[in-house]
């Protein structure tokens, strides 16, 4: 990746089985290789688990920087993030092209 591409991964659907959470993990961390930003597409998603949150808020690759979110957010992750207080930690974008947009 050139300095100022990302990564962007797109959850479809909530994460049920340990499966689907294993292969988040390595989304992350695929894009934490990558060293550009990773830009995670939450609009799709209605809940946030323990699991995601914590796979979320982990600083992965050299900078220890945290994943981008997209939205727009339900109403249901923007109370787990704010509830957890890791809101003000994340980038938040109201679509992926508004996000590649600041990552350049």
């Amino acid at each position: 990746m050139e300095k100022g591409e990302c990564f962007v991964v797109v959850l479809g659907r909530e994460l049920k089985t340990a499966k689907d959470v294993d292969l988040f993990a390595m989304a992350l961390e695929a894009g934490a290789m990558a060293e550009g930003t990773v830009i995670v597409d939450l609009s799709r998603v209605s809940s946030l688990t323990t699991d995601m949150l914590n796979l979320l808020a982990a600083p992965r690759g050299n900078h220890d920087k945290l994943p981008w979110l997209v939205g727009p957010l339900s109403s249901l992750v923007y109370k787990r993030l704010i509830q957890s207080g890791t809101f003000d930690s994340f980038r938040l974008f109201s679509s992926v092209e508004s996000a590649t947009g600041e990552s350049a």
